[in-house]
């Protein structure tokens, strides 16, 4: 592994983590704006990365000339490292907010939201049902589904982000034989 691209991975765990942290600790982990935007920008925030990692390795380590298969391992090795980290801290993050997410739940806001619903679809459930759902809602509630469920589009679309990434970065200028 190279530790350029080591670094790369590590510098956007931190950012991801640090920007995950302010939203946590301001209590905009539960509120869907927030919640969507932060996970959008988490994974197209990767793709500057992998350009930043390819370039700086490129012209560091390999004189401005480097092989599509060289640039996709620097951006993979960068994206193994942040899908590691990321994982752990979603990971943490659901277990400690987990009484947040149950007090949510039994939260009157909720319970308007299922009301709410309700009305949209009487058809399918009744209004005597909801704390039933409620308490299905709150005993679903997992670390690992929740992180498996983040980290799945982050790896769909980082694993494609790096090779397109070092398809675009690779070559580079030819040096002359003098």
């Amino acid at each position: 592994m190279n530790k350029k691209a080591l670094i790369v991975g590590l510098i956007y765990s931190i950012l991801y983590v640090l920007f995950k942290f302010l939203l946590f600790v301001n209590n905009l982990t539960f509120e869907r704006f927030w919640f969507n935007f932060a996970h959008i920008l988490s994974v197209l925030a990767l793709f500057p990365f992998f350009f930043i990692s390819i370039y700086w390795i490129k012209k560091r380590d390999y004189e401005g000339v480097i092989s599509g298969r060289e640039a996709a391992r620097m951006a993979l090795t960068t994206f193994a490292v942040a899908l590691l980290v990321t994982a752990v801290y979603n990971y943490i993050e659901f277990k400690i907010s987990l009484p947040q997410q149950i007090a949510y739940y039994k939260g009157p806001v909720h319970y308007q939201n299922m009301l709410d619903l309700q009305l949209k679809n009487a058809a399918k459930f009744k209004v005597e049902q909801i704390p039933g759902i409620i308490e299905e809602q709150i005993s679903s509630l997992s670390a690992i589904k929740a992180t498996t469920g983040k980290l799945f589009s982050l790896l769909l679309l980082g694993v494609s982000g790096a090779f397109i990434s070092a398809l675009l970065l690779k070559g580079g200028r030819k040096l002359k034989n003098d």
